[in-house]
């Protein structure tokens, strides 16, 4: 029986930076017979070759739907491309954006885990973004509109040694990757908080929201640090992040995309992330998983609350016409990844959704509330 993978490679891949929604440089996707997935990337035969249009890798459709290949491609309006249908195909593990693995006639699949390019059998339909691509929890580090995260490398710095214990071999390649994934995007947490307290000094904060930034940034590093840890002690080797120049790049001070950022990666991604961790934290077996998740639970708790403050405030500052910029920046709040891994502290995303939509919902009430208070 042979494996089949429809995989979307952005020809041009960056450096650190993955950018979403409508800004992804044209693509191309193949529906593979795969012959095996390894360290260079996913390797096989393509029955299907597709032009990803700029702006047309739709990841929260991809996440939920379970349409064919083809399907997909034409929900999605890709074109044809059928130059390499029936040739050997060979795509590059950096430039994969998305993949998605199924076995074609039935009942068993195979998550292909690319941040570690390991296999782990699963039952049923399984969907994930890559690492270089998938949305993680917690506040991102922005750069001009680009999400930056550094890779992890070998090194000793941001870990120490913790005891875990044994999971079945089918999970242990998923728990690698989605920890080292966690740690990177808890490390990009550091320099965003830090650039957070920065941009709230040059646009007149008070000290209060200053000092919190702050403190969210050191809370990140213990985060990071703990992440890093788990994913170690899960892979057998010490891992650790790379340099991340990104943090000494900025934007200019800006009232309304600080509004913006802090109700998408303060209300609603810090927020959705104490739940997921909380979760994931009542369904741990394992007493040093579960430790690290209250830990995060309550601190992103700190680090939501921190966003609506700093939301309400910018409200002060800006009136209706920031309301507006507000509530219409929720609709561009995505889902975070999520691993049905309930046992191990992962949290799948049927259970982490109706949380996410109400979280939405209530920011958009409290956003209409507040301002109308106001305006009375």
């Amino acid at each position: 029986m042979m494996l089949r993978s429809l995989v979307a490679a952005a020809l041009v891949a960056g450096t650190g930076c993955v950018t979403w929604q409508t800004t992804h440089t044209a693509g191309r996707a193949f529906d593979l017979d795969v012959s095996r997935i390894d360290a260079a990337g996913v390797h096989g035969t393509a029955r299907h070759v597709w032009t990803v249009p700029a702006g047309k890798l739709n990841l929260d459709y991809l996440n939920d739907t379970t349409d064919s290949p083809e399907q997909i491609a034409a929900n999605l309006g890709w074109p044809a491309d059928h130059a390499d249908d029936g040739k050997p195909i060979s795509v590059d593990r950096a430039t994969i954006e998305y993949v998605r693995e199924r076995r074609v006639s039935g009942g068993r699949t195979v998550l292909a885990v690319v941040g570690g390019l390991a296999l782990a059998a699963l039952v049923g339909i399984v969907i994930v973004g890559v690492a270089v691509a998938s949305v993680s929890c917690g506040r991102p580090l922005r750069v001009r509109g680009r999400r930056c995260i550094t890779p992890a490398i070998s090194g000793t710095d941001w870990t120490e040694p913790v005891e875990l214990a044994a999971v079945p071999a089918d999970a242990l390649p998923v728990l690698i990757e989605v920890w080292t994934e966690e740690a990177r995007a808890e490390h990009a947490a550091i320099a965003a908080f830090s650039k957070l307290s920065l941009e709230l000094l040059a646009l007149g904060a008070p000290p209060q929201l200053v000092s919190r930034a702050n403190q969210a940034a050191l809370q990140e590093i213990e985060h990071a640090r703990m992440c890093f840890a788990l994913a170690s002690a899960y892979s057998g080797h010490p891992i650790g992040p790379a340099a991340l120049p990104q943090a000494l790049e900025g934007d200019t001070a800006d009232l309304i995309r600080l509004g913006r950022e802090s109700v998408l990666d303060g209300c609603i991604r810090e927020g959705v992330a104490a739940v997921i961790a909380r979760l994931g934290a009542e369904g741990a077996r394992d007493p040093a998983i579960a430790r690290v998740l209250r830990i995060q639970a309550n601190e992103e708790t700190q680090h939501a609350d921190l966003g609506w403050a700093i939301v309400d405030w910018c409200l002060e500052r800006g009136g209706e016409p920031m309301r507006g910029e507000l509530i219409s920046a929720i609709a561009e709040a995505q889902m975070p990844r999520c691993d049905d891994l309930p046992a191990h502290g992962r949290v799948g995303r049927a259970a982490v959704r109706p949380y996410f939509d109400e979280l939405c919902a209530r920011a958009r009430e409290r956003l209409s509330r507040v301002v109308l208070a106001a305006a009375a």
